[in-house]
């Protein structure tokens, strides 16, 4: 056997390794904890409402609460019931950024090692085991992109724009996604009939919105559908609550604050807890992937005078600040995980440079791997609820913010 070879066998041993870890992380004991965490005080109540046909009102649009819906009506309004269905969507991430990556790329080694990533990347953890949508979000966001890298022909946009309205029903913090996808179809001579088949996006979200009116005993879901838009508007413009584990939008790059999710130490000193962390070295090192990539790409228009208008790094930056930007100027409380659907275009981005890596420096790239994957593993119980002393849980505080 060649011994180019080997570093490829280990990777591949490395990520089935990781990759059993991060099945078991997400669906081990799915009861626990045996109560309600963070938002579950919302969207599975929500979502059990739909079934009863319970009037109420939410500020996000109706779709992501249906699919938790489908747990609870097998499983019942239990916490298995809760996040069945995030742990399922929460298990697709996983080679859905691999076929991403693999597409991006051309290359099985930098799916293989997206797939490693991915398996222990602990803040996509929390969210599998959580009955919260940002991880169904996050899954619908990228399933939309790797549709986008395989669009050739102009009947294909009607897929497309399908999958977009059932993501934006999820929550309109997925519109970022627009401006990517539209460069993308810029590129390949198709963003008029692009903008065209929007229509259908708009129709099958404002359908849906009138849809669960009309399923919470709504008299006129017609209007009532409309006027829902503009409460939902009015609610996120005018929202003054505060909230402990809120942050500012510029320190998200930072992993200064992560959420809280649950938090219980029992007499005997040990400490179990959920929280939205990202896996630190992953976190940072693609904001780092991010910052080298503007300068790259600088580089190769300006002085060295080559396009990059299709450079694989371009719609994936495009991606990137338009999933993060907008939030500068939002006032209201905002949490880290408004950043979730940046950090998958930078956790892409991270993967086209260790790719570069890989087929300079095979060995190179394997160690940095396997690095990155040990502060994954070592995060996990932050993303399980594992019990952990006073003296471990002390070695993971990093950063004081991320629990005091």
């Amino acid at each position: 056997m060649k011994k180019s070879y080997y570093p490829f066998l280990l990777l591949i041993c490395v990520t089935v390794l990781v990759g059993v870890v991060g099945v078991i992380a997400r669906t081990y004991d799915l009861h626990f904890p045996n109560e309600r965490i963070f938002d579950e005080v919302y969207f599975p109540v929500f979502a059990n409402d739909y079934l009863t046909r319970t009037a109420f009102f939410d500020v996000h649009p109706p779709f992501g609460k249906w699919l938790i819906a489908i747990g609870m009506f097998i499983f019942k309004d239990n916490p298995l019931g809760w996040r069945i269905i995030p742990a399922i969507f929460g298990l697709a991430i996983v080679p859905l950024f691999a076929l991403i990556s693999l597409k991006q790329n051309k290359s099985v080694v930098s799916a293989v090692i997206m797939f490693a990533l991915l398996s222990v990347e602990t803040i996509l953890i929390s969210y599998s085991r959580s009955g919260l949508m940002d991880g169904i979000l996050f899954f619908f966001i990228f399933a939309c992109w790797l549709y986008t890298l395989r669009v050739t022909k102009p009947k294909q946009l009607i897929w497309l724009a399908v999958l977009l309205g059932l993501t934006f029903s999820i929550k309109w913090m997925a519109l970022g996604v627009l401006a990517p996808i539209g460069y993308i179809m810029w590129r390949k001579k198709m963003l008029w009939r692009f903008i065209l088949s929007l229509t259908i996006t708009v129709v099958i979200y404002q359908a849906f919105v009138m849809l669960g009116q009309a399923i919470i005993a709504s008299s006129n879901p017609w209007l009532d559908g409309w006027y829902w838009n503009q409460h939902a508007w009015n609610y996120h413009l005018t929202l003054t609550a505060t909230h402990p584990w809120g942050s500012q939008w510029w320190t998200w790059p930072l992993l200064t604050r992560p959420v809280l999710f649950y938090f219980n130490e029992d007499s005997g000193g040990v400490t179990r807890l959920i929280t939205a962390i990202g896996n630190p070295l992953v976190w940072w090192t693609s904001g780092l992937a991010v910052i080298w990539s503007v300068i790259y790409l600088m580089w190769q228009r300006f002085r060295l005078k080559l396009s990059i208008a299709d450079h694989v790094l371009t719609p994936l930056l495009i991606g990137f600040f338009a999933f993060w930007l907008p939030w500068m100027p939002i006032k209201r409380v905002l949490f880290n995980y408004h950043y979730l659907p940046a950090y998958g275009m930078a956790l892409l981005i991270l993967g086209y440079w260790l790719n570069i890596v890989w087929h300079k420096q095979p060995w190179l790239c394997l160690l940095i791997v396997i690095i990155l994957l040990s502060s994954g593993l070592y995060f996990i119980p932050w993303g399980t609820g594992t019990g952990l002393s006073h003296f471990w849980l002390a070695r993971h505080v990093w950063v004081n913010s991320w629990l005091y």
